[in-house]
């Protein structure tokens, strides 16, 4: 037990040490220590023979060696450090990205090891880290060499947070917001590195490939520990029911996962063979996807957690534990600071400690109602289902409320409902992945069983989250209480110790079923709903046309009477984007046959670029307007890669898109509109969509100027459901063109409390004066029309406001 007390003393010295760093200099404040730790070495000699005596010691020394170990991992800038010229003005730099690209969904974090610094014609040689924060596109990959110019700044520091901190944790002093970018060269980090990021980024083309969203970012969070993609709706829904451990890769996460490999290793080869069979899975699966250090730690802790649980020795996992804790931080002593360090160690320990003491509790309740063999079958089942969250849940519970500001009042529930698939989403998974990898198509037939864990995790999570009160909503909890917590918990199981696991002797349970037909049944009811789900999926003979939800942008999706799928435009986001086709399509569809891009502004590109990596698309249909920005740059080079027809039509084409559906191009013509203050906008591709007595007319963009070509052309404009130009903005939306057009709808796809007050007022006016129902995507979100040419029905996704 010793090494767990030191190893507590150091954790304080670390803590300690920072503090005193942020009122003493380095040359004060290390002689200091390196005295003050010379006393409890000299008191541990002099009373070696004394256990407590010399214990206490130890503890001293270590806890001041933790604030020496702290104090020296202190940056201070200097004149060589890149540091000191934050807040200088106009800078150019000169590294290499040393990590892996954190790419989010409308911008990347990249860390630049900065080598060189060049200001007012002065080039020095400078040391340090650098966050840059850049444009979605292009992309840059770790070890590119850059040149960087841009403003340092100093990390912000907010009122209940401070960024500055927690940059500095990560040894990250200055911040250059959306610099200008050149590649000098590539390949100037480690190889090793680089191909293990590599590999991971393969994995997750793969991932995306294979699945819909959110079931994609969903899966590559479990197995690869990447959330990039997971829209920020779902990630509310699974705070608010205590789910987010399962879309990180963390101790918590690799525990329960590899509880339930040495489980399955322990009845196949025996229980001498399970853990290291076990083990080496950690190993070979923290190399897969990456190891960077997030993964290592939790690999490491759930290794320690997986050794404990298999082989009963819960005290020398403790130990082991603790050796693991203080060599980390021994290494980098702002590990302490990390959240997935705190709650992937917690959340192991709850494993190592907890969870014992909960089945021998279980167990001996079970045992007087129900007999030793229906306790020992029931257990076995509570533990995997249950006492492992409840464990994990009780150590790592202040944590989550200190950093999420929640508590969710229903997160055993959940747990209980999730946690026993999650194994089964690893495990098929990581089949579909591999095999995805070999073969894509065969990796997208197995990715189905998959989908299904992954949809069912989902529903439950946003079902629960339905619930009022399934979360309270805290303020910052105070570290006093986070400590206060922790020592009532220590003292809760220094009292509670009940029968150990080898007391109890070796358990086993009377099987019911055989393997074999469990596994068949199992197997057979998966299909079985497999199959309905995709009966009620098929084409309904309708024409179905959906505005999606996409946040300040545009992005229409058209399945069509025969199951044809047409997607026009994609808004700014991705994440959002991709999330409304993976719930509107067929979970099988990974095909758009026509892919229609109005104009090339950002709001309309920028989400349909991972649709070009993701699905197999048959034809494109842009206005040709070309624009110099790195979107239309990587929509350039994805459709010259992957072989796409691409087409520029004019108005007057049409395209049949089967039983009676027929497009019309109606904008622009052949020549362009130019000098009308937004030609990008006036020259996008305007489209008249029908069916029978039904039509709908898609407007883009357009303003003013292309509302008078098309009505002095003698465009056919009648429709049924009017897309209003512009998002309603003001110089849109004539009252001409609104007489011409004689909508019953409008529909205007707008984001919430936008930047460029859309839509406008005089908009709203001008549609409710004519008689027109006005339908706004900010206001209840996707909106789909469904007709069969004769008439229409609507559906939204919220109720409308009054």
């Amino acid at each position: 037990m010793i090494v767990v007390y030191l190893t507590g003393a150091w954790l304080v010295g670390i803590y300690l040490g920072s503090l005193l760093g942020r009122v003493f200099t380095l040359p004060t404040l290390l002689p200091f220590l390196w005295i003050a730790s010379s006393l409890p070495m000299f008191i541990a000699y002099l009373w070696r023979q004394e256990p407590r005596i010399r214990s206490s010691a130890l503890c001293s020394l270590f806890l001041l060696l933790g604030a020496i170990r702290c104090v020296y991992a202190l940056h201070r800038p200097i004149s060589d450090h890149v540091a000191f010229y934050n807040d200088s003005g106009w800078v150019c730099l000169q590294g290499v990205v040393c990590r892996e690209p954190d790419i989010r969904d409308r911008y990347v974090n990249l860390v630049l090891s900065v080598s060189a610094l060049e200001k007012d014609g002065e080039k020095s040689d400078v040391r340090g880290k650098v966050l840059l924060q850049t444009e979605r596109y292009p992309l840059y990959s770790y070890g590119d060499e850059l040149e960087v110019s841009g403003v340092l700044e100093t990390p912000p520091e907010f009122e209940d947070f401070s960024y500055k901190e927690y940059l500095a944790h990560q040894g990250i002093h200055s911040l250059m917001r959306r610099p200008s970018i050149g590649v000098v060269g590539h390949d100037a980090a480690n190889p090793l590195m680089a191909f293990l990021y590599a590999s991971k980024a393969r994995f997750y083309a793969v991932i995306a490939r294979v699945l819909p969203e959110p079931e994609a970012s969903l899966l590559a969070g479990v197995l690869l520990g990447m959330d990039r993609g997971l829209p920020e709706r779902v990630s509310e829904v699974f705070k608010a029911t205590g789910l987010l451990h399962i879309v990180v890769i963390s101790g918590f996460n690799i525990t329960i996962v590899a509880g339930w490999i040495g489980r399955a290793a322990r009845r196949l080869f025996g229980a001498k063979a399970a853990t290291w069979i076990a083990l080496g899975g950690i190993v070979l699966y923290t190399l897969l996807v990456g190891a960077d250090p997030p993964v290592v730690r939790a690999a490491i802790m759930g290794g320690l957690a997986l050794m404990a649980y298999h082989t009963g020795r819960a005290g020398a996992a403790r130990a082991s534990l603790a050796a693991a804790v203080l060599g980390m931080t021994l290494l980098d002593p702002h590990q302490l600071w990390s959240v997935s360090f705190q709650l992937s160690g917690m959340a192991t320990l709850g494993l190592v400690v907890v969870v014992p003491r909960l089945e021998g509790s279980f167990e001996f309740l079970l045992r007087r109602w129900l007999g030793a063999e229906w306790a020992l079958r029931l257990t076995g089942i509570l533990s995997d289902a249950l006492l492992v969250t409840l464990a994990a849940q009780l150590t790592t519970l202040p944590l989550l409320i200190y950093y999420f500001r929640q508590v969710s009042l229903i997160s055993i529930v959940t747990n209980l409902l999730v946690l026993p698939v999650q194994p089964l989403i690893m495990v098929l998974g990581g089949v579909a992945l591999l095999l995805g990898v070999i073969w894509l198509p065969l990796g997208q037939v197995c990715s189905w069983a998959v989908w299904l864990f992954l949809t069912y995790t989902i529903r439950v999570a946003e079902a629960l989250a339905a619930v009022p009160f399934a979360s309270l909503p805290l303020g910052r909890l105070d570290g006093l209480w986070i400590g206060l917590y922790y020592v009532l918990l220590g003292g809760l199981l220094l009292w509670w110790n009940p029968q150990s696991r080898e007391e109890q002797g070796a358990r086993s349970a009377p099987d019911g079923l055989s393997v074999p037909l469990k596994r068949l049944l199992v197997g057979l009811s998966l299909a079985a709903i497999l199959v309905w789900i995709g009966v009620f999926a098929l084409p309904d003979g309708r024409l179905h046309v959906c505005f999606l939800d996409v946040g300040q942008g545009d992005a229409i999706l058209i399945r069509t009477t025969d199951g044809k799928t047409v997607l026009l435009d994609g808004g700014p986001s991705p994440a959002a984007l991709m999330s409304e086709l993976g719930r509107r399509l067929p979970f099988w569809e990974r095909t758009v046959d026509l892919l229609i891009l109005t104009h090339p502004d950002d709001d309309h590109i920028t989400g349909l670029l991972p649709v070009l990596e993701r699905y197999d698309v048959g034809r494109v249909m842009e206005s040709g307007w070309k624009v110099e920005t790195p979107a239309y740059a990587e929509w350039e080079a994805l459709i010259e890669s992957r072989h796409i027809a691409r087409t520029f039509p004019r108005a007057g084409t049409q395209v049949d898109l089967g039983r009676g559906v027929r497009l019309e191009i109606l904008h622009p013509g052949e020549t362009w509109i130019k000098g009308s203050g937004s030609d990008i906008n006036n020259n996008g591709l305007v489209m008249r969509l029908t069916m029978g007595q039904v039509s709908f007319l898609l407007t883009a963009d357009i303003e003013d100027a292309a509302e008078r070509r098309l009505l002095s052309a003698g465009a056919n404009l009648d429709c049924t459901i009017l897309k209003v130009p512009h998002h309603g903005a003001g110089t849109s939306l004539s009252e001409d063109f609104l007489r011409a057009t004689d909508p019953q709808i409008g529909v205007i796809s707008v984001g919430q409390d936008n930047d460029f007050g859309h839509p406008a007022e005089g908009t709203i006016t001008r549609l409710l004066d004519a008689g027109v129902l006005v339908l706004r995507t900010d206001e209840i979100g996707s909106i789909e029309v469904v007709t069969d040419g004769r008439s229409y029905s609507v559906k939204t996704a919220r109720t409308q406001r009054n």
